[in-house]
């Protein structure tokens, strides 16, 4: 299989061409861009498909983001504030792949009209996204593994993260790790990121360095 990991941000750029007589390509120069591109690097890190900042967070509707889950709060370099980093939890690894036998020609004016009424339909201002996980068996599937007392215990250790209770935050994000029979991402960056900075040397306890703001 393919892994492909979306960073996702929103902010101002500017675009300008950039090439030659031969061959011009579209640029954009922002420090939005960069942000964008070390969210997608960041995927690898928490083992994520998709991780987005606050920003597009909270341009999404209520629905959606009840979707979403807060997995961590930083301060990249060059950035001049932290941000909270969200992910939609999707296991696309549950789906399996099926190769379809090759479509008669006389069908395919029909079945392109047919994905030009969907895709006009998810541009009206009454389309909701968040109904999808509701309605789409894939996305349901998807996210089947992800079950309410999953996401209550991560976000109990996340805030123990955050507050600098590290040893109890880490004792949580350890049982999270695991619970839904697979290894949780940012449940494992997370405690990585702990053991690595812990202002004391010792295995059994995880103490955050003076002066921990939450990220």
């Amino acid at each position: 299989r393919v892994r492909v990991g979306f960073g996702l941000h929103s902010g101002w750029a500017i675009e300008g061409a950039i090439g030659s007589e031969f061959k011009v390509d579209a640029s954009y120069l922002s420090p939005n861009v960069k942000l964008a591109n070390n969210l997608e690097s960041a995927t690898q890190v928490y083992n994520v498909s998709i991780l987005m900042s606050n920003t597009v967070f909270f341009d999404m509707s209520l629905g959606m983001r009840r979707q979403c889950r807060q997995v961590d709060h930083v301060l990249f370099a060059g950035a001049s504030s932290p941000l909270k980093l969200y992910t939609i939890d999707l296991e696309y690894a549950r789906i399996k792949v099926q190769l379809e036998p090759k479509r008669p020609t006389a069908g395919r004016f029909r079945l392109r009209m047919l994905r030009n009424m969907v895709k006009e339909a998810k541009w009206l201002e009454s389309y909701e996204p968040h109904e999808q996980y509701v309605q789409d068996t894939n996305l349901a599937m998807m996210r089947e593994r992800f079950v309410p007392e999953f996401l209550q215990r991560f976000d109990m250790g996340f805030r123990n993260y955050e507050c600098g209770e590290w040893t109890d935050a880490r004792r949580i994000l350890s049982e999270t790790k695991q619970y839904i029979n697979q290894e949780d991402g940012p449940s494992e960056a997370l405690i990585q990121f702990m053991e690595d900075n812990s202002a004391v040397d010792d295995p059994d306890e995880c103490v955050a360095p003076k002066g921990w703001k939450g990220y």
